[in-house]
């Protein structure tokens, strides 16, 4: 996903002359472009690419990430924020709206909150494209060496895995049921990992099974950290 972002000022202390006082300072609020990805994926100030024609091609440069592992007490989130090249900025490719599941221009509104088992998700991912799933548990985690927070585990519909191999950081949306004309989607997720059913531990839901972390929380903490604010894509 591709939208806006501010990366605010960080204060910092300055002498006015020697043995003088201090006085803060603040940078100028820098506002941006960026893409929107998985954690996991990059380290800060990674070079980001995209491959076109089996050639990969610079698009941008990871601003800030976070991913976390560690005890089940430690919080998990998994997201990056990839600030685009200044070319890339006008490029079809990297085109700053939001579009539905039938490819529509689009509205997209952070959800906050947490969605009942049932619901009908969408994404569209580099590996598999445009395909639908269904909220098989709305708190779900992994335990042991690689703890993670709760989040949503999600069962592909007809047939298809939702997600598979290559489809991490893939914007998971629904749709917004009181939007008669299909203008907003709801935004809740980025695609972390898929499991087996054996290591989810659902043996009688068949094919891979797609762990996905909250959005919302993890834009919070990536602004509470990193001081990155994202802006949600409007058409």
């Amino acid at each position: 996903m591709v939208t806006r972002a501010t990366k605010k000022p960080i204060a910092t202390e300055t002498t006015k002359e020697a043995g003088g006082p201090t006085h803060s300072e603040q940078e100028t609020p820098k506002h941006i472009v960026v893409a929107i990805t998985a954690g996991h994926l990059f380290k800060e100030n990674d070079d980001a690419f995209f491959v076109r024609n089996d050639k990969n091609e610079k698009f941008g440069k990871c601003l800030a990430k976070l991913h976390r592992k560690g005890h089940i007490s430690t919080k998990k989130y998994d997201i990056a924020v990839i600030e685009l090249d200044e070319n890339m900025k006008t490029s079809e490719d990297c085109d700053a709206k939001f579009r539905n599941e039938n490819g529509e221009s689009c509205d997209g509104v952070l959800f906050k909150g947490t969605l009942a088992s049932g619901t009908v998700m969408y994404k569209k991912g580099a590996a598999t494209g445009m395909s639908a799933g269904v909220v098989v548990s709305p708190d779900f985690r992994l335990v042991g060496h690689d703890d993670t927070q709760k989040g949503y585990l999600i069962k592909g519909r007809d047939d298809r895995d939702f997600a598979n191999l290559g489809d991490s950081g893939s914007i998971v949306f629904t749709l917004d049921t009181n939007d008669e004309e299909n203008r907003t989607v709801n935004l809740v997720s980025i695609v972390t990992k898929t499991l087996s059913k054996d290591l989810a531990r659902i043996p009688e839901i068949p094919g891979t099974l797609a762990y996905i972390v909250r959005l919302d929380r993890c834009l919070e903490q990536l602004e509470k950290l990193t001081g990155v604010a994202v802006h949600m894509p409007k058409k």
